[in-house]
C-alpha cells in the first residue's frame, strides 16, 4: 500500500524534468549574455587600443600584423572606428 503512495506520477515527473530542463536553459541564456557582453567589452578595448596605437603613429600594416590580419583587413575593419 505505501509503494502506491511514494512512486512518482508521470505527471510529476514530468513537471521536474521540465522545471530542470527551464532552469538548465535559463543558466545557458545566463552564460550566452555574459559572453556577448564579455565579447563587446573586448572589442571596445580592442578599438580603443588601436586608435591609441594609430595616434602614435603605428601603421595599418603593423596593426595588422599584431591582430593577425592584412593591413587592408585592419584598416577596414578599424579605421572609421578610431575617428568616431
Amino acid at each position: 500500500m505505501y509503494a502506491c503512495h511514494m512512486r512518482q506520477t508521470d505527471t510529476e515527473k514530468t513537471d521536474r524534468y521540465d522545471s530542470a530542463r527551464k532552469a538548465f536553459m535559463e543558466e545557458r541564456a545566463k552564460k550566452i549574455r555574459l559572453a556577448v557582453e564579455r565579447a563587446a567589452h573586448a572589442e571596445r578595448y580592442v578599438v580603443n587600443t588601436v586608435r591609441n596605437a594609430h595616434d602614435a603613429g603605428m601603421s595599418w600594416t603593423e596593426i595588422g600584423e599584431l591582430l593577425g590580419v592584412s593591413r587592408q583587413a585592419a584598416r577596414q575593419k578599424y579605421a572609421e572606428k578610431i575617428t568616431d
